[in-house]
């Protein structure tokens, strides 16, 4: 369950962010999105091997999600259940 819990986090903070700009948008300043658990790390404030570790450990990284979620004004509930639009 714990392993679910984290991999449904880092699936909406990607979704999240590649909602956040239209394609157009995307391709004019030249980003991809966010794609990889790398990306995801990265916007977390993680390196992606402390990110894997706690993919592997089925840990929710609890102060770099809280702090990504107030950044972005998102609850952690809010995040496993995709309601930000």
């Amino acid at each position: 369950m714990k392993k679910l819990l984290v991999t449904t986090i880092i699936s909406r903070i990607k979704e999240f962010e590649n909602n956040k700009l239209d394609e157009r948008t995307k391709e004019f300043l030249g980003l991809k999105g966010v794609r990889t658990d790398a990306d995801v790390a990265k916007l977390l404030g993680l390196s992606p091997q402390s990110l894997s570790n706690h993919k592997a450990k089925s840990t929710i990284p609890h102060k770099a999600v809280t702090l990504y979620g107030l950044k972005n004004k998102l609850s952690i509930n809010r995040l496993l259940e995709g309601l930000y639009e």
